[in-house]
């Protein structure tokens, strides 16, 4: 028979007739029976010692899966717990040291200095309208179109104007060849209408 650890009758060897006041008042006490220590099998009944347990676990291919499986579930959980809690922190951490916040004085120096070069950009601009226009009336171009032409500097908006002007003396060449071809056609006609 092998010894169960949680068998009342082995921990407790308890003669009822001695409660019941019958009997021999310094009855031969019962014999607690041995444990007889088990021999390989899956360890149950054996007593569990350390070695036995890393036997298992190294040895034993279901201790093995078991024992990946433990592993794996820890390290997953551990790496939760740092994504949530620790990993936040020391994010907010880095993002300011490298960009500390800005202070009062430092956002007013940025506010004007993006004040002044937007005055800046918007005094060259002014400059080159300017110019523009007088190049568009030496040229005879017209000065409403000189707004859409001005460039980011002086030779892209002159360049851009000569584009206008090279475009604009096309138009007017070609329509006075078409007024010219008309002309002679009405004249033709005429002369043909007189004939007959």
């Amino acid at each position: 028979m092998k010894y169960n650890p949680f068998n009342l009758k082995t921990l407790l060897p308890l003669d009822i007739q001695m409660l019941a006041g019958e009997g021999d008042p310094k009855p031969e006490p019962t014999p607690e029976p041995t444990p007889v220590p088990a021999s390989g099998g899956n360890g149950q009944g054996a007593t569990l010692t350390l070695e036995s347990v890393q036997s298992f676990l190294n040895d034993d291919d279901e201790g093995k899966k078991w024992l990946q499986s433990f592993a794996d579930t820890r390290v997953t959980d551990a790496i939760k717990t740092y994504e949530t809690k620790t990993l936040p922190k020391k994010l907010e951490d880095e993002i300011s040291k490298r960009y500390p916040p800005e202070s009062e004085e430092a956002k007013q120096l940025r506010d004007l200095k993006a004040q002044f070069e937007q005055s800046q950009k918007e005094a060259t601009r002014e400059k080159l309208v300017n110019q523009a226009l007088s190049t568009a009336t030496e040229k005879s171009l017209p000065a409403k179109l000189v707004e859409f032409f001005v460039g980011e500097d002086a030779e892209k908006t002159t360049a851009n104007l000569g584009i206008l002007e090279a475009e604009l003396m096309r138009l007017y060449k070609q329509k006075l060849i078409n007024a010219s071809k008309m002309e002679e056609r009405h004249h033709h006609q005429k002369a043909v209408t007189l004939q007959h």
